[in-house]
């Protein structure tokens, strides 16, 4: 075997934490709230003393340290991510991957993330811009990347407890980027004025992107036919607009790829969103008709996302990641406290971050959280099944 990972995580949490995300898909509740943080490559690397050069340096440089991560974050981050003996891997080329393949510019920098530049400078250049091909550009590096990790998931050993787990490669997608985060990435902000001046070019754009996620899609799909559990897009560049332009310059191209891709799934029409979306939940909920909204931003208050989205779609979110890493921790007890008087009642909730872990977060901030999760479920028993033996539990 090329790789090996050996992890320690007792049974029954992982039991726990599966039933926790059983019941929260039913919008129902086992013990308490599911807690569950978005801690991504950034924060691994600082963990880790490595820089993205390290990171990005091949598929198998990649698949190495992502087991590493994976390893440490089921036994040292206190949150409910393990539900199975399983580590999940996959190409990670943050948020630029689509950009990239319709010809955008990103600077790759060893102390940040890859970032993508604009390269369209005028409106009469979008009739220019075409749909490229998923085995050319940066969409051929992703699907050759994933073969590796593929092939490499085969040549694994995993156990958990000293006792066989495996890896799993996630699925090959489109990767939530959404087409107007693709368009302000290949034409900066100047894009907010397009709209509002050349709102035929702005189109054609958005149309194109649209069209050639769409293909992506579809070829990934038939490349890798694999289930996926569900289907999301991110549009964090929308929150900055007003709700009559969301709906012309989102909502139709976000819901082209919800029709092709999210029918039939329980969540196949999931939103992402960092910022402050109060106007924006009603289009979201009538016109995309979002069952989940995901990390959502830590600027919406737990009060209006339970009036606005309150069992209507799953929420995941959102307290405020600079007060995670910074505290105090009583700060963090009264956010988290917030968020599940407020939601908690509507059920279908995951108590993390809004949105994205700052690296450096120290795990005790994070164990504040869950253990307010903790407190909830023992002060509104009601609600929970906290009255009951965790075999009984199990069982249900």
């Amino acid at each position: 075997m090329r790789h090996s990972v050996s992890i320690q995580y007792p049974q029954d949490p992982m039991g726990l934490n599966k039933l926790r995300f059983q019941r929260h898909s039913d919008f129902r509740y086992a013990d308490r709230v599911p807690v569950l943080f978005g801690v991504f490559a950034r924060y691994f690397l600082k963990e880790f003393g490595i820089d993205f050069d390290e990171y990005f340096r091949s598929a198998e440089t990649q698949f190495h340290w992502q087991l590493q991560f994976q390893k440490w974050a089921i036994e040292n981050i206190p949150d409910d991510r393990c539900q199975e003996p399983v580590v999940t891997v996959g190409p990670d080329f943050e948020n630029v991957l689509n950009t990239s393949a319709f010809g955008g510019h990103v600077e790759w920098r060893a102390e940040n993330p890859p970032r993508a530049r604009p390269t369209i400078r005028q409106p009469n250049e979008v009739s220019h811009l075409r749909i490229p091909e998923v085995h050319e550009g940066f969409w051929a590096k992703y699907v050759s990347w994933w073969q590796t990790m593929t092939d490499l998931a085969k040549e694994t050993t995993v156990t958990f407890n000293g006792q066989p787990g495996r890896v799993v490669v996630l699925p090959l997608g489109v990767q939530w980027i959404g087409p107007h985060m693709v368009a302000i990435d290949l034409v900066g902000d100047d894009f907010y004025w397009w709209m509002l001046e050349c709102p035929e070019a702005s189109h054609q754009l958005l149309d194109t992107i649209t069209n050639g996620l769409v293909h992506a899609e579809t070829r990934f799909r038939q490349i890798d036919q694999s289930p996926r559990p569900n289907f999301a897009v991110a549009e964090d560049s929308a929150q900055i607009m007003s709700a009559e332009l969301f709906r012309q310059f989102c909502v139709p191209y976000d819901n082209r790829l919800f029709d092709a891709f999210g029918a039939g799934m329980r969540d196949g029409r999931g939103m992402h969103m960092c910022g402050k979306s109060d106007h924006l939940h009603t289009a979201l909920i009538a016109e995309e008709r979002i069952t989940s909204f995901q990390l959502f931003g830590h600027s919406v208050k737990p009060s209006v996302a339970a009036r606005n989205l309150g069992g209507k779609c799953y929420l995941w979110g959102n307290l405020d990641p600079v007060l995670l890493l910074d505290g105090p921790k009583e700060k963090i007890r009264e956010a988290a406290a917030e968020f599940l008087e407020a939601l908690g009642p509507c059920r279908g909730i995951v108590l993390g971050d809004g949105a994205n872990i700052c690296p450096g977060t120290p795990l005790d901030h994070l164990a504040v959280v869950r253990d307010t999760a903790e407190r909830y479920a023992r002060e509104r028993p009601e609600m929970f099944d906290s009255g009951r033996s965790l075999p009984a539990i199990l069982s249900s």
